[in-house]
């Protein structure tokens, strides 16, 4: 068995629009000052310049390349 290719899936579906605001929960900080990660609707999104640690907040996403979610307070 070649196991050198990696085999080709479907992504799964975004489930955010860019700019569009919704309400996660901060679960922990990020990996660089001022961040956290936040969890809706099943995906994680990372919130940057975001000085609080825990609880519900209102936030906007700003990028949502690959499934990777960026935001922002709203």
């Amino acid at each position: 068995v070649d196991t050198s290719e990696a085999e080709k899936r479907p992504s799964i579906p975004l489930k955010f629009k860019k700019g569009e605001k919704i309400y996660a929960e901060i679960k922990m900080p990020g990996w660089i000052r001022n961040q956290a990660v936040a969890v809706s609707n099943n995906r994680c999104i990372t919130i940057e310049n975001c000085d609080k640690t825990e609880g519900l907040t209102k936030i906007k996403i700003t990028e949502n390349k690959n499934n990777i979610y960026l935001a922002e307070l709203a």
